[in-house]
Parts: structure tokens; C-alpha cells; sequence
């Protein structure tokens, strides 16, 4: 398995209604596990790239609020040309399969209705569906932990998101992005075109929480442009030491934070990993025309003749003599035909269209006239080519 390094972002901020500025330090200023303790910061290798870490409770703890699995740490590089670039997605194996994530919950867990609301969230707004877990092997678990805190992308078997005390649902959001193969907003590789990071502000065990991650070592991808109401974008006092904020724009001032949905970049960058199912147009079988015979050709002369829609072209009885020549002539046909002699019988059908009034004068060597005329000229046509098909 190759490490999902994914950073949600489209379009700029000003795109969307911005949350309320953070004026005034958060006391929970974002996503954190184990809240309160510090760990021991660890060096390691993620997917074969050197990071630094936090070990709480036998629990490699990356960014504040990201889990890393022992595979991750010990699974080696991606072989070249294993990543899908430039599409905001590595590995497919990191993702869920037909954008499908199989769920439990703990029924213990107090919080349920903000794993509900948040799951009817993303549902709501993105192409995954969330189904309830029977026997599915990955799948993810709600329970309640200490702090809010995922792994990143699908990593095989059951998977822990805790909903811990102080979770609000915007919190749970931010996790089961994760969940699903997002990373920190701030962690681009550009970022700091737009932000500059404060570390005399920060708390030193959550300094490698702040790198990019170029400067981290591990590879990953930028998607769009730099998203500050992004949902998985860091507070801008997170992890701060001394009341002053760890994260401003680049000229000082404070931005937009925001736990209350996903952002236009963030549901671009989803829709890109996980893109909605096309829909294969059903094709309706052809309508096949029905082949025209000698005596369909026979019958419909009949019918239009009754209903007067066919006349012979002369007065009185020399119009019913011209029908009846006409009429033989067509039997000529069915005759040659019988006989097996196609050609004389599409000869004798091209004759027979020359008695036809379809259009223009009419002239003494019309026999046939009438409204339908032109209709029944067109259902010669259509025996001559049938014919000529066979």
C-alpha cells in the first residue's frame, strides 16, 4: 500500500461564504487526539519516508489527529508509477471501493447523532454512501476514544474514528475526511504563498504537526488552489502556546475556520477521488422497419382506393378501368416474383410508377392520383430497394 497524501482545495476562499473570524483563541482549536498529552516524539519512516511523530499510548499520532497504522510505518516506497498523479488520488487501494464505506458504532458511544449528522452530511453532498456494517472486512468504527482522531484512507480491516468528548459534528466531518484519504489543508506544498506559520507560537511537540509535506519527505499533491474554508484546515490558534495565533494569511491577518460543512474545495477534491458513477445509457433496441412485400404493397392499394385516398384519373368508368389497370399491373409483379425473376419485377414496379400522379401536371399516362399518392410512390420505392437487397 502506497501512502494517500491528498490536500482538499479548489477554488478561493472568497468563492463561499466565510465562517466567522477567529478572533479570540479557541480553548479546542481543532481536531486532537489524546488531548492534553504530550507523547514522545518519535522519528519514523511513512511509506518509506522519514517523518516525526508522536508515540501516546503505544499510538503513532501524526498532525494532531491522524492515526498511523503499523503497516504505514513499515510498508515500503511505492515502486515509480504506482501513484495516480495529478487526479488529487494515490493508490486506488487506498480508497473505497465504488465509493462505498461499511460502518459501525458503538453503542456505547454517547455522541451518535453527531456520527448520524455528520454521515447524512457527506452523504448529502458527495458521491460516497455509507452503509451499515454486517460482515464486510473494512469497515469504520465509531467509537469513543480520547480526542477526535482517524487514519487516513482506507487501511484495511476495521478502522477506529473517535468521537471523543468535545467532538462537535463539523469535528466528525473532519475525520471521515480523513477517513476517506484527506490531509491537512495546510500541509501543501504551497502554502506558504498564502500563510505564514508561526512557530514561535506553537507548542514544540506539535511542531512537525505544521510542515508541508516536502518538508516532511513524503510524497503527495496539491488539488486546486489553497482553500481557506476547507474544513480540513488547522485553526488559527491551533496548538498554540501562548494565546497568539500558530497559522495567519501572509500579510498578518486572520482567516475564516470553519467545522460547519465541506467547503467547494473540498467536495472538488472528493469528487475527483471518488467520482460518481457514470450511468451506461441503455440503448433501445432498433426499430426495424417493416420489409415491404408485394402484398403489403397490394393490401395498402386496396385500403387507400376504399378510402378514396388513391382515384383513377379519368371520369367515370374510366377511372375504375384505370384502377384496374393499375391494379394488374401490380399482380404482374407478384406474378414475376413467384416466378423468381426480380429484375423484370423491379422493371415492372419502376413502370408502374410512371402511371402514378405524385406531383406537378397531370398528364394522360396517369392512371393513379389522390392525397396518398406520393405515400404509395414512396412504398415502391421501398419494395424496389428490398428487392434489390435480397
Amino acid at each position: 500500500m502506497a501512502a494517500l497524501l491528498v490536500f482538499a482545495a479548489c477554488q478561493s476562499d472568497m468563492d463561499e461564504p466565510p465562517a466567522p473570524l477567529s478572533e479570540i483563541p479557541d480553548p479546542f482549536a481543532g481536531e486532537v487526539a489524546y488531548p492534553g498529552q504530550e507523547g514522545i516524539l518519535t522519528e519514523g519512516l511513512l511509506y518509506g519516508a522519514p517523518i516525526t511523530y508522536s508515540l501516546i499510548d503505544n499510538k503513532a499520532v501524526f498532525q494532531g489527529d491522524i492515526l498511523l497504522s503499523r503497516e504505514q510505518l513499515t510498508a515500503p516506497a511505492p515502486e515509480e508509477g504506482q501513484r495516480v498523479k495529478g487526479t488529487g488520488r494515490s493508490l486506488q487501494a487506498v480508497r473505497w471501493p465504488e465509493n462505498t464505506v461499511y460502518y459501525a458504532i458503538d453503542p456505547a458511544l454517547p455522541a451518535t447523532y453527531r456520527v448520524l449528522e455528520a454521515i447524512a452530511h457527506w452523504e448529502a453532498t458527495t458521491p460516497i454512501t455509507f452503509v451499515k456494517r454486517t460482515t464486510q472486512n473494512n469497515y469504520i468504527y465509531f467509537g469513543e476514544g480520547d480526542g477526535c482522531y482517524s487514519y487516513v484512507g482506507m487501511i484495511g480491516g476495521g478502522q477506529f474514528i473517535s468521537v471523543g468528548r468535545g467532538c462537535s459534528t463539523g469535528s466528525t466531518i473532519h475525520e471521515i475526511g480523513h477517513a476517506l484519504g484527506l490531509w491537512h489543508e495546510q500541509s501543501r506544498a504551497d502554502r506558504d504563498q498564502f500563510v505564514t506559520i508561526h512557530y514561535e507560537n506553537i507548542q514544540p511537540q506539535y511542531y512537525h504537526a505544521f510542515m508541508t509535506y516536502t518538508e516532511q519527505g513524503y510524497d503527495g499533491f496539491d488539488h486546486g488552489g489553497f482553500d481557506f474554508n476547507s474544513i480540513m484546515m488547522y485553526h488559527p490558534y491551533s496548538f498554540s502556546i501562548n494565546g497568539q495565533p500558530t497559522i495567519t494569511r501572509t500579510d498578518g491577518s486572520l482567516y475564516s475556520y470553519q467545522r460547519n460543512r465541506l467547503s467547494a474545495g473540498d467536495l472538488a477534491i472528493i469528487n475527483h477521488m471518488y467520482p460518481a458513477p457514470v450511468e451506461e445509457p441503455v440503448e433501445e433496441p432498433p426499430v426495424e422497419e417493416p420489409v415491404m412485400t408485394i402484398a403489403a404493397l397490394l393490401q395498402h392499394f386496396q385500403a387507400f382506393v376504399a378510402e378514396g385516398s388513391l382515384q383513377g384519373s379519368g371520369p367515370g368508368k374510366s377511372a375504375g378501368n384505370r384502377l384496374n389497370a393499375f391494379t394488374n399491373k401490380l399482380k404482374g409483379v407478384e406474378e414475376q416474383l413467384k416466378a423468381g425473376n426480380t429484375t423484370t419485377a423491379i422493371a415492372r414496379l419502376s413502370d408502374a410508377q410512371k402511371h402514378i400522379h405524385s406531383s406537378g401536371r397531370l398528364k394522360p399516362s396517369h392512371f393513379i392520383t389522390g392525397p396518398k399518392a406520393s405515400a404509395f410512390n414512396a412504398m415502391i420505392d421501398a419494395l424496389k430497394e428490398s428487392l434489390r437487397a435480397e
